[in-house]
């Protein structure tokens, strides 16, 4: 064996998961910790009387595992008498492997501390205390428990008064066991209310399997009982894969507090706290269940990064969630940041949350009569978040949903949520709310009251907001192709950031590799002798082992022989696809059944992303290069399916428009009108000034879809459409246009009561006498009007004006520009966009009141009254008014049951109160 073969082979027992190579490496640890150790012994060696201070223990002497105690390094002879040593001593024990033939109870003030590679191991079988200290203060440092074999798992139980200290510790193996019940990995307490734990830098991997709550492998990395009432503090530590709570720590009378670490697919929860003392922050949690690759899931899976409530402890109330990363890529139902009926109050601060999951909210707040068997705690009850993001493209839902949370906040936060019939904030039963200086832009509702009042200032709909960084994250921003989440399959970041390149051989023969990169490569501990880097170039090989760098640009060639695997940021790639393309387009279908047929060009070269995913490309797309260095494909996909390439350059062209189509660019949804146009707006469908553009030049809603609607239901050409006269379409879906050129939300862009688009695009005037005797009419725009197949012999166009009746039927007009004057003899409807409206209003110029207040009710009576700080007036467009309906000023009150109520105002909402099951929204245009 070579002596590279042989440092991979030594390595692989430290490098068996992809997983643990990413936040906290302990190897990284013990280049500075070790060191630390061994001087600690240095001066003692020998003298087993010595005294010592160590993480604020006292020991009266130190001894060293072997040389005093004669325990057995090599696993072979069981230790538990030799390291039975009384109060008072901490044991030094060399690098090595230590059997236990079970359970050692440790007296006060006992310590032990590895000064090399040093793993203790439980016999063959066993699901127990390892180790035991119900003393008053306990040591356990640079120590590694080996479960590697089969149906075996152990734990370390520390319930003391004063003070223990737990730092650079690793369970090695995942926590299996076929007993119903598994012992958990840390069972931990303070019993001083003036006491203090640490627990630094433990790794846990493999704590479990996720969704085995509480039968056999549903053990949990650390729970904290009810005899807790000190401090403890969990510090950089990395959990992982839990089937009962990675830290379950809610149920007590002390403060838990977790700072920093990574902590991923832990079910029910990652992090669960209670009240007042308790926070976690700097953490980054994730769930991707998508990514798990253990045994078999358990049915009770429902991961979620935190969890507030406090079972039947009492508590005050005050837990923190602050400047943490949180990601929910699949799983996690009930969503980031929960708060069951058993929690009190949580503040959420300068938090950033990622939710690509749909339905599943970033923060919920359940009612009062959830589903536990506690009784609901007294309040208060409020959700806080201030400085927060909320990002991803979870569809449906809503971003954050807090039920009876009276007095909650919403302040200098950002929400942008891309995904379909997406909400923003849905407050339920719930009063004294406030929304004030923060950005929602979502799909749906901006923010949806039920039962409950808010008061809002500074709202915003468009903008950018902050997207959390998973440093610690083994799959981090990239996309299931490789992608750097920027869209580059080059492994790039991006933005210049460190990030991870690795050869994983342990489970292929030897592999020989090299790589360059367009910026630098930094070693770590994990590569060996024969790995050699020179400049921007890195040659080496693994052999049942792992090599990892360091890099940062991006990685510009890469090369290998043999069959292992190559990952960026821990996310698999296949490595001939790093480098060489700027930006990967994705061409989406959002509907089954549906067929697209479809064909784009780019200004640079183009190839097929070729993925194990459904979005990747088929051979019947072809790829072809023009020869005035333009690429054209034509493709085909369809029932929900997309394909994916990579390209160099821009994207010249692209059709046809259909609306079940989606195009993303590098990851985001743009407007495939503006792919060629030539305006100012930038590959992510913005404008250009931050602001995002969701119109088109031909009259599409900014989704793909477009408006082709006549108020009978009919496409003008025979053809019957899915779009009726009430602005749905037909399959239950609200159509985005309303006759003020609203988006159906409430927001109006530019336009007014006139019926003018303030764009210059397309719109549509219809006059419906299908319930009516004849309707005699004339109207004028001051732009153009032309004709559509539904109107008759009798109907003319003169220029700006258009001339004619209806006795039964239907007329429908194309116009841009405004409407200036109306005039009707008869009770025909009149819409414009689908949507109707009062024919006396058209022409009359509205007050300036840019922004916009919707009630739309859902069949029961809701009533509301709203108040505003500036001028208020119904919307002409919106609904109509009825006699129970009053504008008072700036205040305006009223009632819906299945209709629509709309107002138009300036200024900021003061208040809002709701009372009912209606959908509210509110859009705040002028900031």
């Amino acid at each position: 064996m070579t002596e590279k073969e042989a440092h991979n082979s030594d390595r692989e027992d430290t490098n068996r998961e992809r997983t643990e190579q990413t936040l906290l490496n302990r190897r990284s640890y013990l280049k500075t910790g070790a060191a630390a150790v061994a001087a600690l012994g240095a001066g003692i060696a020998g003298q087993a009387s010595a005294a010592v201070t160590r993480h604020e223990i006292s020991f009266d002497r130190v001894v060293n595992a072997v040389d005093d105690l004669g325990a057995d390094p090599s696993g072979g002879e069981p230790v538990n008498d030799a390291f039975d040593v009384a109060a008072g001593t901490l044991v030094e024990v060399p690098e090595g492997t230590y059997q236990f033939d079970g359970r050692l109870q440790v007296s006060d003030r006992v310590g032990f501390v590895g000064t090399g590679e040093a793993a203790f191991r439980p016999p063959e079988g066993f699901n127990g205390f390892l180790l035991e200290s119900t003393a008053n203060r306990f040591l356990l440092e640079s120590i590694d428990f080996d479960i590697r074999a089969a149906d075996t798992t152990t734990a370390v139980r520390v319930k003391v008064d004063r003070r223990f200290h737990l730092e650079d510790i690793e369970f090695v193996g995942r926590g299996s066991h076929p007993d119903q019940e598994e012992v958990n990995a840390l069972t931990l307490s303070i019993g001083a209310d003036d006491g203090t734990g640490i627990v630094n830098n433990v790794r846990i991997p493999k704590i479990g399997v996720p969704g085995k709550y509480k039968g056999g492998e549903g053990r949990a990395g650390s729970w904290v009982g009810s005899s807790h009432a000190g401090t403890i503090r969990f510090v950089d530590c990395d959990m992982r894969e839990a089937g009962n709570n990675a830290l379950y720590c809610s149920r007590n009378s002390g403060n838990v507090q977790v700072v920093g670490g990574y902590w991923e697919n832990n079910s029910p929860a990652s992090v669960r706290l209670s009240g007042d003392g308790s926070y976690v922050e700097d953490a980054t949690l994730v769930t991707d269940i998508e990514r798990y690759d253990g045994p078999e899931l358990g049915d009770q899976l429902n991961p979620r990064p935190v969890v507030v409530e406090q079972g039947w402890a009492d508590k005050p109330a005050g837990c923190r969630v602050s400047n943490c990363d949180i990601a929910i890529r699949s799983g996690s139902p009930q969503g980031g940041i929960v708060v069951w009926p058993t929690g009190r109050s949580v503040e959420v601060v300068d938090t950033r949350i990622r939710v690509d999951s749909d339905g599943v909210p970033a923060v919920r707040r359940y009612n009062l009569d959830g589903f536990q068997s506690h009784d609901p705690k007294a309040p208060p009850h409020w959700v806080r978040m201030v400085g927060c993001s909320i990002t991803g493209s979870a569809a449906g839902g809503c971003a954050i949903d807090i039920t009876d949370g009276d007095a909650s906040v919403v302040e200098n936060s950002c929400i942008q949520q891309t995904g379909g019939d997406r909400d923003g904030i849905r407050l339920r039963n719930c009063t004294d709310n406030v929304v004030r200086d923060s950005t929602v832009d979502v799909t749906g509702e901006a923010v949806v009251a039920d039962s409950a009042s808010v008061s809002t200032s500074g709202i915003t709909n468009s903008g950018s907001c902050p997207v959390p960084n998973l440093s610690g994250d083994s799959s981090d921003s990239s996309s299931g192709n490789g992608s750097s989440g920027d869209g580059s399959t080059d492994g790039s970041s991006g933005d210049g950031s460190t990030r991870t390149l690795t050869i994983d051989g342990s489970d292929a023969d030897r592999t020989d590799y090299r790589f360059s990169v367009d910026g630098t490569i930094s070693p770590t501990d994990s590569i060996g002798d024969g790995d050699t880097i020179d400049g921007t170039t890195a040659t080496g090989f693994v052999n049942g082992g792992t090599d990892r760098y360091e890099f940062t640009g991006p990685v510009t060639d890469f090369t290998r022989d043999g069959d292992a695997i190559v990952l960026v940021d821990g996310q698999q790639v296949d490595p001939t696809e790093l480098g060489g393309y700027d930006h990967v387009i994705e061409v989406l279908t959002t509907e089954d059944p549906s067929e697209l047929d479809y064909t784009f060009t780019t200004t640079g070269e183009i190839e097929r992303n070729a993925s194990e995913d459904d979005d990747s490309t088929e051979e019947n797309d072809s790829v072809t290069e023009n020869g005035d260095g333009t690429w054209t494909v034509d493709g085909y996909t369809g029932n929900g399916y997309g394909d994916s390439f990579r390209f160099n350059g821009e994207v010249a062209s692209f059709s046809p428009i259909e609306p079940f189509l989606e195009v993303r660019i590098d990851g985001e949804v743009v407007d495939p009108t503006t792919l060629g146009s030539g305006d100012d707006s930038s590959s992510d469908g913005s404008s250009g000034d931050g602001s995002t553009d969701d119109s088109s030049s031909d009259g599409s809603s900014g989704d793909g879809s477009t408006d082709d609607s006549s108020s009978d239901g009919s496409s003008g050409d025979g053809s019957t459409d899915d779009s009726s006269s009430d602005g749905s379409s037909g399959d239950g879906s609200t159509d985005d246009s309303s006759s003020d050129g609203s988006s159906g939300d409430g927001s109006t862009d530019d336009s007014s009561s006139d019926g003018s688009s303030g764009d210059g695009s397309t719109r549509t005037l219809t006059i419906d006498g299908s319930d009516a005797d004849r309707t005699d009419y004339r109207f004028n725009v001051d732009g153009s009007i032309s004709p559509t197949d539904s109107i008759g012999d009798g109907d003319t166009i003169d220029g700006t004006t258009a001339t004619g009746f209806v006795n039964g039927g239907t007329d429908r007009y194309e116009f841009t520009g405004s409407v200036t004057d109306f005039t009707r003899d008869g009770d025909a409807t009149v819409l414009v966009d689908g949507q109707q409206v009062d024919p006396a209003e058209l022409g009359v110029t509205a007050p300036d009141l840019p922004n916009s207040f919707v009630v739309d009710g859902t069949g029961d009576t809701t009533e509301y009254e709203i108040s505003v700080s500036g001028e208020l007036a119904k919307d002409p467009t919106v609904g109509t008014v009825d006699e129970g309906d009053t504008v008072d000023g700036s205040q305006a009150r009223g009632s819906v049951d299945d209709e629509t109520d709309g107002y138009r105002f300036s200024g900021d909402v003061d208040a809002l109160a709701i009372t009912g099951a209606a959908a509210v929204t509110f859009r705040d245009n002028d900031g």
